[in-house]
């Protein structure tokens, strides 16, 4: 699959192509516009192609098994959690948000609850996962077994579904002894070529 970044949107997919249009020619069959001129079509093409977004995520969640979840810190974040010192790492959140324009993305982090909501609104979450799961859902950190089945039960996927990334070799460990592909994180280019050696295209 082939990912676009458009601006003010960010990325998209051919799918989100293809529900535009779909949506587009739903509205044009409303027939609730008389006389359309090129405005009107633009105007129209334009709200199809943002609803086009809220549709696929709620698509994907229901037709796309794969997801792929990641750790935080030493993945898409540099620093300390505590007094929520951490950093965004551009080129890693840029890729997350590129996958999450073809496939389920989840957080699974070791993310203490005190500091989550100013952390997750700090890093726009909402823009890159489309599930989230943390010691506090779980009662368990990794690598407990509990918080990877805890991901599994939020999202109904099975473990072979999942491919569970940090940098962390123990936590991969842990998520491979519970079914998941686990990838240990060292560099963007390292990940990019071990998604494409698990089927994964970005």
């Amino acid at each position: 699959m082939v990912s676009f970044r458009a601006p003010f949107f960010g990325w998209f997919s051919h799918w989100h192509v293809i529900i535009a249009i779909v949506l587009s020619f739903f509205f044009y069959s409303l027939d609730f516009l008389s006389n359309f001129d090129f405005m009107q079509i633009f105007a129209i093409a334009i709200v199809a192609f943002v609803l086009s977004f809220p549709v696929f995520n709620m698509f994907k969640r229901v037709f796309f098994r794969r997801i792929i979840a990641f750790d935080q810190g030493g993945v898409f974040a540099t620093g300390v959690f505590k007094f929520e010192r951490l950093k965004p790492i551009p080129d890693s959140v840029d890729f997350i948000k590129k996958l999450r324009s073809e496939y389920n993305t989840a957080l699974l982090s070791n993310q203490p609850p005190d500091a989550y909501d100013s952390i997750s609104r700090k890093f726009k979450f909402d823009s890159m996962f489309d599930y989230r799961v943390i010691p506090m859902h779980a009662w368990a950190e990794k690598p407990d077994p509990k918080i990877y089945h805890a991901l599994l039960k939020m999202t109904g996927r099975r473990a072979s579904d999942v491919i569970f990334i940090d940098d962390d070799e123990t936590n991969v460990l842990a998520a491979r002894k519970v079914g998941m592909k686990g990838i240990v994180f060292k560099s963007l280019p390292q990940l990019k070529e071990a998604l494409r050696a698990c089927g994964v295209s970005a």
